[in-house]
């Protein structure tokens, strides 16, 4: 199962201190970095306090969550601090700058539509300013590594109708659409897509 646990905690290595185990690593090394944008997992304080303000910007400021009508979704977009303790999130940087977020999970709480075997993207996120520069594709691709890594054979994940610029990357990326597992909340449908994974 994908989870933040031990191997997603720690401290930088320094001076005087152990290097991680195999298969394990320190919170601030990157998973992903070339030389443009840098992938790491969240996994301090701090970092849950990028990851809500990134998600905050983007899905409540860009109109995609609206805290009147959908309050209960909201708090759960926002709670980034038990998200980093229960499923596997990342941060993008860019020159230094956290500029966009995704949340990979292959279980409750957090996964939606999420079978045995596969890993389930959840709220992708990239700064407006930061967009079209490769961020969101990182993040995926980073995420395509985890699912390999744990031993999933696919990637699902649900978008709003609307969400049409990111519907255009999934699809660039080999996504394609599962109809027959789109599903509804809140009076909004969501739609579902997938992607197998070649070894």
């Amino acid at each position: 199962m994908i989870r933040q646990g031990v191997e997603h905690t720690g401290v930088e290595s320094g001076a005087g201190e152990s290097t991680p185990a195999e298969g394990q690593s320190y919170p601030h090394t990157p998973i992903f970095d070339n030389g443009c944008v840098r992938i790491r997992r969240a996994s301090t304080d701090d970092d849950a306090k990028t990851v809500r303000a990134i998600i905050d910007e983007v899905y409540v400021g860009g109109g995609w969550a609206d805290p009147v009508t959908s309050p209960e979704y909201v708090r759960s977009l926002l709670d980034a601090r038990t998200r980093i303790a229960t499923a596997t999130v990342l941060l993008a940087e860019h020159r230094g700058r956290a500029v966009g977020t995704v949340t990979a999970t292959d279980g409750p709480p957090w996964a939606n539509i999420a079978r045995p075997g596969e890993l389930e993207v959840r709220m992708l996120g990239v700064l407006p300013t930061a967009r079209r520069g490769g961020v969101a594709r990182a993040l995926m691709g980073a995420c395509e590594d985890l699912a390999r890594s744990s031993g999933a054979r696919r990637i699902v994940l649900s978008t709003e109708r609307e969400m049409t610029a990111a519907q255009a990357l999934y699809e660039t990326l080999g996504y394609t659409r599962t109809p027959q597992r789109d599903w509804v909340i809140n009076s909004t449908t969501l739609i579902t897509y997938a992607r197998q994974l070649s070894d």
